[in-house]
């Protein structure tokens, strides 16, 4: 009896290290599968962050200049001015007068802004929003449209071959898409989701936790609101307060020169990123 009570003990004994020593591997396990996510999520957005588009300029006064059907008026009303008062003032032309403003048709190219959302159990919450344009996608293009062949490209005329390899990953000219929060049943999550081309969104982070009091009073954010923020550093060299968590920028001198990204995830892990941009432009 004696020895069946210590080879009992044993026997618990080695149950119970080899449970906890399957505990231990499944946690390094989850640790590491969560490590690697994170790497390829921050490459992703490193990715997103250096290939930027920015909208094409032309200098102000190279616009195209007033018909001949739209007179000259003056303060008083009175058609018509000075000649030696118009031509000082053509040869003396402020910064203003000559800056560069976006070419026609271009529209927003870098917008960051808030967007209130109704969850299923009618509560409001207020996710951030980041929409932008990039030079190529960051990560595989499947779009709805079905993949061609280049092989099959020989029984079609140039035409067509040409609008279907625009629709390949290779050959397209830019992206715009967005980096949105969405509510799942483990928490918050961060999608990139492309708009042009549309395509299906692309999941980058998991497990987002809400706001809890503690962090409200850190952030500034809503207690139940997803626990992300994106921020932005302005290239105004006088900005020295807070990095503003809303931006809108068309031409590359309006573009952040950093942009900073907040996330508290499961396990109280914080993510904490900074962004230098590359931001491009068409001549």
């Amino acid at each position: 009896m004696l020895a069946l009570g210590l080879s009992a003990a044993v026997v618990i004994a080695a149950i119970s290290l080899y449970q906890v020593l399957q505990a231990s591997d499944r946690h390094s396990q989850a640790r590491f599968e969560e490590t690697a996510d994170m790497a390829v999520t921050q490459i992703t957005l490193r990715k997103i962050m250096n290939t930027l588009l920015a909208a094409p300029a032309v200098p102000a006064n190279q616009l195209p200049p007033q018909t001949a059907d739209e007179p000259n008026v003056d303060d008083e009303g009175e058609e018509g001015a000075d000649d030696a008062t118009g031509d000082a003032d053509a040869t003396q032309q402020t910064g203003a007068q000559i800056a560069a403003v976006p070419a026609a048709g271009s529209g927003v190219m870098f917008d960051l802004w808030w967007e209130q959302y109704e969850t299923a159990a009618g509560r409001p919450v207020t996710l951030p929003v980041l929409e932008l344009v990039v030079t190529e996608p960051p990560v595989e293009l499947r779009t709805a449209q079905d993949r061609i062949d280049e092989r099959q490209l020989e029984n079609v005329g140039d035409a067509l071959a040409e609008e279907a390899l625009r629709r390949t990953d290779r050959l397209a000219e830019s992206v715009r898409g967005r980096l949105e929060v969405v509510g799942a049943e483990d928490g918050w999550r961060l999608y990139w989701r492309p708009i042009s081309p549309p395509a299906r969104p692309f999941l980058l982070l998991s497990g987002i936790a809400s706001v809890t009091p503690e962090r409200a009073y850190e952030t500034g954010l809503a207690i139940g609101d997803p626990d992300i923020m994106w921020l932005v550093l302005p290239r105004d060299e006088k900005n020295v307060g807070p990095w503003p968590t809303e931006c809108t920028a068309t031409l590359r001198t309006e573009f952040p020169l950093a942009v900073r990204l907040s996330v508290m995830g499961e396990r109280d892990r914080l993510v904490d990123w900074l962004f230098e941009t590359h931001v491009s432009a068409p001549e």
